[in-house]
């Protein structure tokens, strides 16, 4: 029988329970941290340096393969592929061709970039095979329970709820959560069940279980839903006519315990289309569903992305139903370790694309939601492999290079990589859309991969985010815990209270 405990306790190590200090740190991770500096201001003076350089390196190694296999469980060498490269040529061209650290360095960093450039491309051809496979037919059409929580008036979402109102398959209901009737998507929600009231139902979140306000409301619509099959879908997505079908051909697997599907942006082609959703389209059709897919298809991993994701009801009560990734970020994440882990069972990725619409999301919502997905990302990976996610921006180490020593040959590199993310967002787009992004679009893309690198810096040093309005600490493995006011935020509340 599978183990009931709760995803959270088991999945997830127990997360402090510090108040903060300053920066999403404790004051205990503080002191530790002025200790830390402490020591390695004065040891120079008492240690040899030589010895204390192969410490640090050493130190910083287990860190980073303890966050990295210890907390996430994730053994990866995908990473070293990079640091490999770039810093055996570094040494190569130091010690062979004479240049100076630097020099040495920046031809590491270059290599590093075309080894982007290369896996690109792998990418690039791993979602074409896998989307050109042959799609999964149903034996059997078992009901099923769409729960979709909304918050606020998404981009098209009348459109978007229309995707999901004649589907053909024989017997299915949309459950439309809101979190409470005040919420701008309650009265076009009210209409469409009023319109299909055979389709539709609109469900009023009952309580607050957690953190997570998506978990939330998914508490509430399991709780209300009718049938036994659960697909999750975010209010901005639109489903292909064979979506559920596909679906339930995967589930008719008893091995199968979660449906994912591969994703693509699309609406930056409309009138007045913001120049965040742009780059919000770009990055998820070119950049994160290819890397999933290859993640897939060639390294055996599973990386679940929540704005579609089916299981039976059997299996999430298994795991402790979905209060049990009530405190985390990465909800989507969790799960899909959860039921490999827990109830051995396979997560699939099936070959219907879904389409995640994005029209008037502004530049700094884009910089917001991805600055928060890299602190995801580094709680959930670890530092190693957090910095790993840095050398698949080619572009960017391109540019660098090119802004530190510039040449006819680094800007002759930042030119061909930047070229060549261009043609990999478009090849992309038509394999996921049926149609490429326009040249406006792909140049847009340039801008995108630097104010990505700005959210990897930020998801770097901090744990914070804020998340509807809420200011959260993100702990290892995305546990999430509420952001209590600093000593400094105390003292102005304090004046401005007198």
């Amino acid at each position: 029988m599978a183990d009931t405990t709760s995803i959270t306790a088991g999945a997830i190590p127990d997360a402090a329970k510090e108040s903060d200090g300053a920066w999403g740190f404790s004051r205990a991770q503080l002191v530790a941290l002025g200790v830390l500096v402490t020591f390695l201001v004065v040891s120079p003076f008492v240690l040899y340096p030589v010895f204390l350089m192969k410490l640090l390196c050493f130190a910083l190694f287990a860190c980073a393969f303890n966050l990295l296999i210890g907390y996430v469980g994730l053994l990866s060498f995908g990473h070293a592929a990079y640091f490999g490269m770039g810093g055996y040529l570094a040494g190569h061209a130091a010690k062979a061709w004479g240049l100076t650290p630097e020099l040495a360095i920046l031809a590491g960093t270059a290599m590093a970039a075309l080894l982007g450039v290369v896996i690109g491309w792998v990418q690039i051809a791993a979602l074409w095979r896998h989307l050109r496979g042959p799609r999964a037919v149903p034996a059997t059409r078992p009901p099923i329970s769409i729960l979709k929580p909304l918050c606020g008036l998404d981009d098209r979402l009348a459109g978007n709820l229309l995707s999901f109102a004649d589907l053909p398959y024989p017997d299915y209901e949309v459950l439309l959560g809101v979190r409470s009737r005040k919420d701008a998507a309650f009265p076009l929600a009210w209409m469409a069940a009023r319109r299909w009231p055979g389709r539709f139902r609109v469900v009023v979140q009952e309580g607050e279980v957690g953190l997570n306000p998506k978990v939330n409301q998914l508490v509430t619509l399991a709780r209300h839903a009718r049938h036994d099959v659960f697909v999750i879908s975010d209010s901005n997505t639109r489903v292909t006519r064979d979506y559920l079908d596909e679906i339930a051909a995967h589930l008719a697997d008893p091995t199968v315990g979660l449906v994912t599907h591969p994703l693509a942006g699309d609406g930056e082609h409309e009138p007045g289309a913001r120049l965040g959703a742009i780059a919000d389209n770009l990055h998820l059709t070119g950049a994160i569903t290819p890397a999933v897919v290859t993640a897939k298809r060639i390294c055996g991993k599973d990386y679940v992305v929540g704005k579609s994701m089916a299981m039976r009801r059997a299996d999430v009560e298994a795991l402790g139903g979905f209060a049990s990734v009530k405190d985390v970020l990465a909800e989507d994440f969790v799960l899909g370790r959860a039921v490999v882990a827990q109830l051995r069972k396979r997560v699939v990725l099936g070959r219907c694309v879904v389409t995640c619409v994005s029209v008037r999301r502004a530049l700094d919502g884009f910089v917001r939601r991805y600055a928060r997905w890299n602190v995801m990302q580094h709680q959930c990976a670890g530092l190693l492999a957090y910095a790993g996610l840095l050398l698949e921006n080619p572009p960017l180490l391109a540019a660098t290079a090119a802004l530190i020593e510039p040449s006819v040959a680094t800007v002759a590199l930042a030119a061909a990589c930047c070229a060549s993310r261009m043609g990999t967002d478009r090849l992309a787009g038509r394999l996921l859309r049926g149609r490429g992004f326009t040249l406006r679009a792909l140049l847009a893309g340039g801008t995108k991969d630097l104010l990505c690198g700005a959210a990897w810096a930020y998801g770097l040093v901090s744990r914070s985010i804020e998340w509807r309005s809420n200011r959260l600490v993100v702990l290892s493995g995305s546990r999430l815990r509420v952001k209590e006011a600093g000593l400094w935020s105390k003292v102005r509340l304090a004046r401005a209270a007198r």
